[in-house]
């Protein structure tokens, strides 16, 4: 077991990783309400009420990770770009934000130690929408200078834009896109950075009848392809574990009353409630299930893993955990 600090709101949180594949396993992250609280970028960190949860300034890097610098000895044209397509702006923005700052970063040290290759980036905003994206993407694949595209971040724009990738000969790696179904199109120029729901559903599953104990869980699901993929794999896990899944339930994209989820929730009486969906949603649904007395705990995916979600549950988040394919074991 391993613990790492969620930044954001004076909040600890806690990172486990559990088995989920040959060489690829799930973190599952809690986070617990800090006293005090307190913004993101203030003064020194803050003590949690969970005083058992460890926290650690790194993560451990694999001795085989990929280092951008490499050995120095790149040669490009002083024109080669690579592409950002995905959410900087909109309600779930905070994660393509993460994403892009990754990019940037390891552009960054590539430039640093290559000076016969400087890479550009260009960064161009779907907003994570299926509507957006289409358009966004066409404006990509025509810019000659682009060799490659790090996007789309989600499921639903994933799927809306691969066939004009495709079809440009365009290669672009998601690194969050998880929805199983992307990779049945045919095509050729599409490349997934992280294991998708087939792994996530079982480990989450895996978590609430092991780890929680759980006999009894919700399961809600927003309307993206995202939301809806995951909860069928976790769903079709939670089969084999003999748990209660019978509580099922829907939530739209821009929802904020969940009012009649939660009266369906605390009516059941489960030990966990799983969220299919992205932060945004997610962070008032918790809050409005702490709101009227919900006790179990709150497992989001890792749409729902993120800073915002913390600032925006507040103290609710105590009872949350997270799934992320995101932690690779060797």
């Amino acid at each position: 077991m391993f613990g790492s600090r969620l930044k954001g709101a004076g909040r600890r949180g806690r990172t486990i990783a559990v088995a989920g594949g040959v060489a690829l396993a799930l973190t599952l992250s809690g986070c617990a309400a800090g006293q005090g609280g307190g913004g993101q970028g203030g003064g020194g960190e803050q003590q949690g009420n969970r005083p058992d949860i460890p926290a650690v300034a790194t993560l451990p890097v694999p001795a085989n990770a990929a280092n951008p610098a490499g050995d120095g000895s790149a040669q490009c044209a002083p024109t080669t770009t690579l592409a950002y397509a995905g959410a900087l702006t909109g309600s779930n923005a905070q994660l393509g934000v993460n994403i892009v700052n990754g990019v940037q970063l390891a552009i960054d040290q590539h430039n640093k130690a290559n000076p016969g290759c400087q890479v550009q980036l260009k960064r161009f905003d779907t907003e994570g929408t299926p509507d957006k994206a289409p358009g966004i993407v066409t404006q990509v694949a025509s810019e000659q200078p682009i060799i490659g595209v790090i996007g789309l971040p989600f499921s639903g724009e994933s799927k809306a834009t691969g066939g004009i990738f495709e079809q440009a000969g365009l290669v672009h790696l998601t690194p969050s896109a998880t929805n199983p179904a992307l990779t049945k199109n045919g095509w050729t120029t599409f490349f997934r950075a992280l294991a998708n729901d087939n792994v996530q559903g079982p480990a989450a599953a895996k978590f609430m009848a092991g780890k929680l104990g759980a006999k009894k869980v919700c399961v809600i699901q927003d309307d993206s392809d995202y939301g809806v993929g995951l909860a069928a794999a976790t769903n079709q896990a939670l089969q084999a574990t003999g748990i209660d899944a019978s509580c099922q339930d829907k939530v739209t994209t821009g929802q904020k009353d969940f009012s009649a989820v939660v009266s369906k929730v605390v009516s059941a009486q489960p030990q966990a409630v799983f969220y299919s969906g992205y932060y945004a949603e997610g962070a008032p649904l918790d809050q409005q299930l702490s709101n009227r007395g919900f006790t179990g705990v709150f497992l989001g995916p890792d749409g729902v893993k993120d800073d915002q979600f913390v600032q925006l549950a507040g103290d609710a988040s105590n009872n949350a955990f997270f799934t992320c394919p995101c932690t690779r074991v060797s």
